[in-house]
């Protein structure tokens, strides 16, 4: 998991982002699917009474490939 940190003014521009309803294809998909895969995770979960690591391991490097997704999308890499 690589940590990154945004320029002054690309976190002035994630700011005004997030602001707004639009969100980039790349960023709509991860989010869908790290909401597909939270629910199977809580299925699980609730029908074995057992959490499964790798599960929630993937989930948790997912939600950090979103996190570098919004800095590609402050930084103007994606539209």
């Amino acid at each position: 998991m690589a940590h990154r940190f945004l320029s002054p003014e690309a976190a002035r521009r994630m700011c005004e982002l997030g602001n707004k309803p639009y969100r980039p294809k790349e960023i709509r998909e991860l989010q869908e699917q790290i909401e597909a895969e939270t629910r199977v995770a809580e299925l699980k979960h609730s029908a074995t009474g057992v959490v499964n690591p790798k599960a929630i391991q993937k989930i948790v490097q997912m939600k950090v490939d979103l996190d570098n997704l919004y800095g590609d999308w402050a930084e103007g890499k994606i539209d």
